[in-house]
C-alpha cells in the first residue's frame, strides 16, 4: 500500500463507533507503507480522533524522535497517552541509560510539571543507569525532584546518594529498587531503620519469602501480611517461622497460622511468641489472645509451665473473662475458686457456673429485685450463662421462664432480652421449643405496639427455620409479607435463593394486599420489577419475564404515562429510570427496548440517567444523533459536566456532537450557568473559548453589590473563572486577569491547576506578573514558584523578594516556602537565602519561631548551623527566651559531633546550674549529650565540675536561693545518672565523673547524689548479677551507717529504690527478682541495719500475684521472727500501717 492510499483510508476509517474505527486502524495498520518518513509527514490530523490515532501509528512505526517530540506537546492527552505505552518508555530509558544527550534541559523545559513527574517516574521504573539524568534534574530541578528518578541510577550512584543524604523513598520506588537492587534495599533499611507502608513488605514477600523473613529477623520490621501469603511462607519455611515466631507474629495472619501448622508445631510457634521475661508476658499477652481467639488459654497454661516454669493458677490476674468463656466447665469451675479466693466478687462469676447453679441463683435475684434496669440486665444475664456453657437445652428453659414470669414486664425488658438474645446466639441453631418462645415474646410486643425493626429480622429467621426444615406454608409466607410490606426488608437478608423466588413470586402475587397504599399500587410494582431485574442478573438460565404477569406489564405502562404527561414529582417514580437503565444498556435489540428509549428521550430531566447517556453515546451514537437536542438537554442539566461523556463527544467528529452542543453553549451562555462555561472550556478551541468570554472579565477589584446588573455581572465573571480549569490549551493570561479583588479566590484552583499542567518554558513571565501584583497574589506566586519551577528560578525569585519585598506578611511567607524548599532541596546558595529570611522575621513571629526550633525536619548537613544561627536570634531578645528550651530538646543526639567547643561552652557557661536561666528545663539533656556524643568529653566535664565548684563556693543570702541551688545540682544528677543506667551509658565516663564529683562533694555535703552515683556503678559492674549488686549496696550502707548514724537508712532506701526499678526492670510494681534481692540482703548480712533497710524497701500494700506474695510473706515472715525488739517495733508499725 503506497502512502496517498495509506492517508486516504486513515482518514475515512470504517465504523460508527469508536471501537469501530479504532479495529479499523488496527486493521489498517497491518499495511504500513515502507516510505515512513512521507507517511508521517502525509498524515494531518483534521480532528481530535485522528490526533490520538496519529499517535498509533507513530508508535507502530516506532518513531522515537517524532515520539520524543510529542512528550512536548502543549496539550498534554497525547503525552500522557504516550506515557502509558510501555514499550516506548522502556525504549526512552534503554536510550538514556546509553546516552542522556541533554535529554533533561532540551525536553523537559517543553513539558508541565506533571507529565514531567510522569516522564521522571517511568525513567526510574525502566532505566539502570539513569546516572547522567539524575545529575541533570538535580541540577535543574533540584535534590527533591532528582530523587524520584534515583532508582533508575546504578547501584554505586544509588548508595552514593543514600549515603550523603537524607532520602525518603516512596512505597512504589521501594519495590523497583527491591526488584533492580535487594542490596541496596536492604542498605536502605539499614539508614532509614523501618518502612511505614504494609506493602512493600508485602511485595518483597512475594517475590522472596526467604529474603522476606531475613529482612524482618534483621531489622525488626512490622507489616501486615494476607492470608494466601501467610499460607504460603509457612508451607515453604515452617521451621524457620517457628523460630522466629516473636518477630514475624506481628505480621503473619494469626488465624492462617493456626489452620496451617499441627497442633504440635503451633504449640511452639506460640511458646516462641512470648515475652522473654515473665513481666512482659502481661503486656503482650491481651494482643495474642485478641489474635488467637479460644485456644488461647490452653497455649498459655502449658507455656507458662514450659517457658517460665510457673504455673497460671497463681496468676488468676492474667486469666480474663473471655480466657474463660472458652474453658470446659470443670476448669472454669477451678478458676471461679481461685478468683473468689483473690477477690473477685461472686455476682462477676456467676455466668461462668453450670446453668443448674447460675440460673437458680440469677432468678432468684431477680425476685428479690424491683429496680427495672437490674431486671433487664439479670434477664440479660441468663442469656450469657447459657451462652458461655453452649447449652441450647437450658437456654430453651430460660425462654420458657422468660414467657412466663416476664410476659407483663416493662416492655424495655422484653425488648433488650430479645436484642440480647440475637447478638449472643446464632440464630440459625434454635428448635421448634425456642421459637415457640421467641414468637411468643414478639407477638406481646406486637400487642403493645413496641416491636422494633429487629423483631423483622426473627420473624425472617424463623420462615428461614421453617423452609428448612419443609414446613413453610403460604399462610406464613403472608404473613411475613405483610409484616414487612414486601420486598424492601428482605431482598438482601435472605441467604437462601430457592426461598429468595418464593417471596418474590408470592410479592408479584400479593401485592395488591400488603401495600396499603392502593392508589399507589403502580409505582410499588415498579420496585417489584426492579428486584426482578436484579434476579434475572444473578440467574441467567433462571430467568422472570415481568411482561409476563399484566399487572406488572401495565403498572409500568400507567407509570410511564404517568412519567410523560405530568410535572408532579414523585421520588417513587424515579424507580423507571433505573429500570430504564437495565432495559436500555444492553446489546440485545427488541421491539420493547427502542420503544423503551424514544420514551425515555421524551422525559423530563428529573428522569435523567447519565449512565444511559453514555452507554447509549459509547455503543449506539446514532440514537444519540437522532435525539441530540434532549441528550444537550441531560447533560446541560447537570450541575457538574461528566466528564467521560465530555471526551467522548469530542471523538465523535462525523457526528458533530462537540460543535452543536458548543452551539447550544453559546446561544445561552448569557444566562451566566457555570456549567455552560465549563463545557465551552472543554470543547472549544483555546483562542475561540477566550473570545467568547472576553465581555465577561471582570470589570472592576470588586462586586458592587449595590446594583443587581453589576452583581450578576460579577456572579458571571466567578463562573467564567471556575470554568478556565477545563480548557484545553494555554489560557494563563486569562486567568491571571481574575487573580484580584474579590475574584482571586474563585480563580485560584485555575491559577493552580494551569500551573501545573502548562509548560515550564512558559511560566516564567507569568510567574513575575503574579509577583508584582497585590499581597495575596505575590504569596501564591511564592509558592508556586516553589512547587514547579527550576532551581534557579527560584532562586533568583527568593533574591529578589528579599531585596525588594518590605510587607511583613508577604516576608513570613517568603521565609515559610524558603525553609520547606530547602528542606527538600538543600544547597549552599538556598542556606544562604534562608538564612536571610530568618535574620528578617518579627520577633513577634511565633509561628514562624515555632518552625525554626524545630530541627527534626533540618537536612542532616545543616542541622548544626541551623542550631547556631537560631540560637544567635533566640538571644536578641528576652521575649524569645521560652523558646531556646525547645530549640536544645529538639537537637538529635548524631548532631553534637558537629558543634564547636566554643558554642558549647558559651550555652552551658550561661545556663548550667544557673538559677534565672531560661532553659532550665532543657539543659540538663544538653549538657548530658555533649558528654556522651562529642570528641570534648574530658573538656566538658572540667567545663562542668569548674561551675559545681563555683556553686559550692557560693554564699546565698537567703535559704531559699541555696534550696533552689542544691536542686539543680540533684537534678542533673538524677538526669545523668538515668542515662548512665540506659543503653547510652558509658561505664568509663561513669566512673571518670564519679571520681570528679567524690573528689569535690564530700558524702555528707551531697548524700543524695553520692548514691545514685554509686548505685550507678554497682549496676554497671554487677551486669545483671543480682548477688553481686546488692553485696555491694549492703557494703556502702555499712560504710556509711558507722560515721553519719542510722538516720541515713531513709535516704538510702528511698534512692535504692529508684535505682532497683532501673536494674531489675521493674516500673509496674515490684517483680519477683526484687524480692530475691531483699532476700539476699538477710540472708548475708545478718545486721541490724541491714534489717532497717529491707523493712524501708518493702512496698506499703500486699502484692497481687501468688509468686511474689509468697515470697513476700517469707520475707515479712523472716523480719517477724527476728529477736531484736526495735525490729519488732518497726513491723508492727509496717503492718499497721499497710494499704
Amino acid at each position: 500500500m503506497d502512502v496517498k492510499e495509506f492517508t486516504q483510508r486513515f482518514h475515512n476509517l470504517a465504523g460508527v463507533t469508536i471501537g469501530e474505527k479504532r479495529k479499523s486502524l488496527f486493521i489498517l495498520l497491518r499495511n504500513l507503507p515502507s516510505d515512513q518518513s512521507a507517511l508521517i509527514t502525509s498524515i494531518t490530523p483534521k480532528n481530535h480522533l485522528e490526533q490520538l490515532f496519529k499517535l498509533e501509528v507513530l508508535i507502530r512505526l516506532q518513531s522515537i524522535p517524532h515520539l520524543i517530540e510529542v512528550l512536548k506537546c502543549e496539550e498534554e492527552l497525547l503525552p500522557a497517552k504516550l506515557l502509558k505505552n510501555k514499550w516506548f518508555c522502556q525504549k526512552l530509558a534503554s536510550i538514556l541509560d546509553e546516552d542522556s544527550s541533554n535529554f533533561v534541559n532540551t525536553i523537559l523545559p517543553f513539558t508541565s510539571f506533571v507529565i514531567r513527574m510522569r516522564i521522571i517516574a517511568k525513567l526510574a521504573l525502566y532505566g539502570t543507569r539513569m546516572d547522567n539524568v539524575y545529575d541533570d534534574i538535580y541540577k535543574r530541578y533540584g535534590f527533591h525532584i532528582a530523587t524520584k528518578v534515583l532508582v533508575g541510577c546504578s547501584e554505586s550512584k544509588i548508595r552514593h546518594v543514600l549515603q550523603n543524604g537524607d532520602v525518603v523513598l516512596s512505597p512504589r520506588d521501594l519495590k523497583i529498587l527491591y526488584l533492580k537492587h535487594p542490596q541496596v534495599f536492604q542498605f536502605y533499611l539499614k539508614q532509614n531503620g523501618t518502612i511505614d507502608d504494609d506493602s512493600v513488605l508485602s511485595f518483597v514477600a512475594r517475590r522472596d519469602k526467604k529474603t522476606f523473613l531475613e529482612l524482618m529477623k534483621i531489622f525488626n520490621l512490622r507489616a501486615n501480611i494476607g492470608k494466601r501469603l501467610t499460607r504460603h511462607l509457612l508451607n515453604t519455611y515452617k521451621d524457620l517461622i517457628i523460630a522466629q515466631a516473636k518477630t514475624l507474629s506481628t505480621c503473619l495472619r494469626m488465624k492462617t497460622v493456626i489452620k496451617t501448622l499441627s497442633q504440635d508445631d503451633f504449640k511452639r510457634f506460640f511458646f516462641n511468641c512470648l515475652s522473654e521475661t515473665f513481666e512482659g508476658l502481661r503486656y503482650a499477652s491481651y494482643e495474642m489472645q485478641r489474635k488467637i481467639g479460644k485456644k488461647y488459654y490452653k497455649l498459655l497454661l502449658e507455656g507458662m509451665k514450659e517457658v517460665y516454669n510457673k504455673s497460671l493458677y497463681d496468676y488468676p490476674d492474667y486469666v480474663s473473662e473471655d480466657m474463660m468463656r472458652f474453658m470446659d466447665v470443670e476448669e472454669r469451675e477451678k478458676w471461679i475458686e481461685l478468683k473468689k479466693k483473690s477477690g473477685t466478687p461472686e455476682a462477676d462469676l456467676v455466668k461462668f457456673m453450670r446453668p443448674s447453679l447460675s440460673i437458680p441463683w440469677i432468678k432468684n435475684k431477680i425476685n428479690v429485685t424491683s429496680a427495672v434496669t437490674s431486671r433487664d440486665d439479670l434477664a440479660c444475664l441468663l442469656l450469657e450463662t447459657c451462652k458461655i456453657n453452649n447449652d441450647l437445652h437450658a437456654l430453651a428453659e430460660v425462654l420458657e421462664y422468660f414467657c412466663k414470669r416476664h410476659r407483663n414486664d416493662d416492655e424495655s425488658v422484653i425488648r433488650n432480652f430479645l436484642y440480647k438474645l440475637s447478638n449472643l446466639y446464632k440464630i440459625e441453631k434454635f428448635e421448634e421449643r425456642h421459637w415457640k418462645c421467641i414468637n411468643t415474646l414478639n407477638n406481646i410486643l406486637d400487642m403493645k405496639g413496641h416491636n422494633s425493626y429487629f423483631g423483622y429480622d426473627y420473624e425472617l429467621k424463623y420462615v428461614e427455620f421453617l423452609f428448612s426444615n419443609k414446613k413453610l406454608t403460604d399462610e406464613h409466607v403472608y404473613k411475613f409479607l405483610k409484616l414487612t410490606k414486601g420486598v424492601n426488608y428482605w431482598e438482601n437478608k435472605v441467604k437462601s435463593e430457592p426461598l429468595k423466588k418464593i417471596f418474590l413470586l408470592k410479592t408479584i402475587e400479593l401485592m395488591p394486599e400488603l401495600t396499603d397504599e392502593k392508589k399507589g399500587i403502580h409505582l410499588e410494582d415498579l420496585l417489584i420489577i426492579s428486584w426482578i431485574f436484579g434476579w434475572n442478573k444473578k440467574h441467567p438460565n433462571d430467568q422472570i419475564n415481568f411482561l409476563s404477569y399484566p399487572r406488572l406489564a401495565e403498572s409500568f405502562r400507567k407509570a410511564q404515562n404517568e412519567a410523560l404527561n405530568t410535572t408532579e414529582f414523585n421520588l417513587k417514580r424515579r424507580t423507571l429510570s433505573h429500570l430504564y437503565e437495565t432495559i436500555i444498556c444492553t446489546k440485545e435489540k427488541s421491539q420493547f427496548r427502542e420503544d423503551t428509549i424514544k420514551n425515555y428521550f421524551l422525559l423530563d430531566y428529573p428522569f435523567y440517567n447519565e449512565t444511559i447517556d453514555f452507554w447509549l453515546l459509547k455503543h449506539e451514537p446514532e440514537i444519540v444523533d437522532k435525539h441530540f437536542e434532549k441528550f444537550a438537554d441531560h447533560i446541560l442539566g447537570t450541575v457538574r459536566p461528566n466528564w467521560q461523556i465530555v471526551n467522548i463527544l469530542k471523538k465523535y467528529s462525523q457526528f458533530h456532537f462537540a460543535e452543536r452542543l458548543v452551539k447550544r453553549c453559546v446561544e445561552n451562555v448569557k444566562d451566566g450557568r457555570e456549567t455552560l462555561f465549563m463545557f465551552l472550556a472543554a470543547l472549544m478551541l483555546t483562542q475561540d473559548f477566550v473570545q467568547i468570554i472576553a465581555p465577561f472579565y471582570p470589570p472592576n477589584n470588586k462586586i458592587d453589590e449595590s446594583s443587581e446588573e453589576e452583581r450578576m455581572k460579577g456572579y458571571r465573571a466567578f463562573a467564567v473563572s471556575a470554568s478556565l480549569k477545563y480548557a484545553t490549551g494555554f489560557v494563563l493570561p486569562t486567568i491571571i486577569t481574575y487573580c484580584k479583588g474579590d475574584f482571586l479566590g474563585g480563580a485560584l484552583e485555575c491559577l493552580y491547576y494551569h500551573f501545573y499542567h502548562t509548560p515550564e518554558n512558559k511560566l516564567s513571565a507569568f510567574i513575575n506578573e503574579l509577583s508584582s501584583r497585590a499581597v495575596s497574589v505575590r504569596k501564591h506566586a511564592i509558592f508556586l514558584t516553589c512547587q514547579v519551577a527550576t532551581v534557579e528560578d527560584t532562586q533568583n525569585l527568593i533574591k529578589k523578594y528579599l531585596e525588594t519585598e518590605r510587607n511583613i506578611s508577604v516576608q513570613k511567607h517568603l521565609f515559610t516556602a524558603a525553609l520547606k524548599y530547602f528542606v527538600k532541596n538543600p544547597s549552599e546558595d538556598f542556606w544562604e537565602c534562608v538564612t536571610i529570611c530568618m535574620k528578617n522575621l518579627d520577633k513577634n513571629d511565633n509561628e514562624s519561631f515555632d518552625l525554626l526550633v524545630d530541627v527534626s525536619k533540618i537536612p542532616q548537613k545543616y542541622k548544626a548551623r541551623h542550631v547556631m544561627l537560631v540560637w544567635e536570634m533566640l538571644k536578641v531578645s528576652e521575649d524569645l527566651a521560652p523558646k531556646r528550651t525547645s530549640l536544645l530538646s529538639s537537637i538529635p543526639s548524631d548532631v553534637f559531633k558537629d558543634f564547636p567547643m566554643h558554642f558549647l561552652t558559651e550555652i552551658i557557661t550561661n545556663n548550667f546550674l544557673q538559677c534565672d536561666s531560661k532553659c532550665k528545663n532543657s539543659i540538663n539533656d544538653f549538657v548530658i549529650s555533649t558528654i556522651l556524643h562529642t570528641s570534648y568529653t574530658s573538656d566538658i566535664i572540667n567545663l562542668i565540675f569548674d561551675i559545681l565548684t563555683k556553686v559550692k563556693a557560693a554564699s546565698f543570702a537567703t535559704l531559699a536561693e541555696e534550696k533552689n541551688a542544691r536542686q539543680l545540682v540533684l537534678r542533673f544528677v538524677a538526669n545523668f545518672v538515668s542515662t548512665m543506667e540506659t543503653d547510652e551509658g558509658d561505664y568509663q565516663i561513669l566512673q571518670l565523673f564519679s571520681d570528679r564529683w567524690h573528689g569535690l562533694f564530700g558524702v555528707g555535703e551531697a548524700i543524695q547524689e553520692h548514691l545514685k552515683i554509686s548505685f550507678a556503678l554497682f549496676n554497671h559492674e554487677a551486669k545483671k548479677d543480682l548477688m553481686k549488686f546488692s553485696n555491694a549496696v549492703a557494703g556502702l550502707l555499712n560504710t556509711l551507717v558507722p560515721k553519719y548514724g542510722i538516720i541515713v537508712v531513709n535516704t538510702f532506701a528511698s534512692e535504692l529504690k529508684n535505682s532497683l526499678a532501673s536494674f531489675l526492670h521493674c516500673y509496674g510494681g515490684w517483680n519477683e527478682d526484687f524480692y530475691k534481692f531483699c532476700f539476699n540482703l538477710l540472708e548475708n548480712w545478718k545486721d541490724l541495719t541491714i534489717y532497717l533497710l529491707v523493712i524501708k524497701l518493702l512496698p506499703s500494700k500486699e502484692p497481687s500475684q501468688d509468686q511474689t506474695k509468697a515470697l513476700f510473706r517469707e520475707i515479712v515472715e523472716r523480719l517477724k521472727q527476728l529477736p531484736d525488739e526495735s525490729i519488732q517495733l518497726l513491723m508492727n508499725l509496717y503492718i499497721t500501717n499497710m494499704e
